[in-house]
């Protein structure tokens, strides 16, 4: 199996990249969605987590991920004990998803925009980074209700660009028009396919 790791800035567009994939029927870890998952069904890593923040960021029961977002992306030491918690939980999880969908699958991919900063590299065949001009960034996470301020903090929270191209193998650049994007996606999953066949 060929393990392929999407990376890239918040805004850039990889998860756009990754959901033509999907519609072609690869499957695709995405490390955000997971670690969110863990947040709401993992006692463990829920219990750590209000151990270190407290009550104050648990709405009906559940740690509310707004709450919890606003705590820690405006206070470096805060961000990386929640990294610290949610991290190795998510990494083990993936582990033991690609090593099941290694028995149906040809090529997966992962999504994460922390990979340059993390050992799960180290487990991927291959890495693209999907990379976007700011404004453009910026204009598209507006959809999200993200508040400039608010946005800024997350790039902060993110590798530079140049720490995204150091660790890829593949450079997308997104910032032309949505047809000329999905044409790039697939390039590569054209690419990969051909790959696996041979391999």
């Amino acid at each position: 199996m060929i393990i392929i790791g999407i990376t890239g800035g918040i805004g850039g567009g990889k998860t756009t990249f990754c959901n033509y994939f999907i519609e072609k029927g690869i499957p695709v870890l995405n490390a955000d969605e997971l670690g969110h998952t863990l947040i709401e069904e993992d006692d463990s890593v829920r219990n750590q987590i209000l151990d270190k923040f407290g009550n104050s960021i648990v709405v009906e029961n559940k740690i509310n991920r707004k709450k919890l977002a606003d705590l820690v992306f405006n206070d470096q030491t805060k961000l990386k004990q929640l990294n610290k918690i949610i991290h190795p939980a998510v990494i083990n999880l993936i582990k033991k998803k690609v090593n099941t969908l290694k028995v149906t699958s040809n090529f997966v991919l992962i999504e994460s925009a922390l990979l340059p900063n993390s050992i799960l590299k180290d487990e991927c065949n291959y890495i693209i980074s999907v990379l976007s001009e700011m404004n453009l960034r910026i204009k598209r996470k507006k959809k999200d209700n993200l508040t400039k301020y608010e946005l800024s903090l997350r790039i902060e929270q993110q590798p530079t660009e140049k720490k995204f191209e150091k660790c890829s193998n593949f450079i997308v650049i997104n910032n032309g028009s949505l047809s000329e994007f999905k044409n790039q996606a697939e390039f590569y999953f054209n690419l990969f396919s051909n790959l696996t066949e041979i391999k």
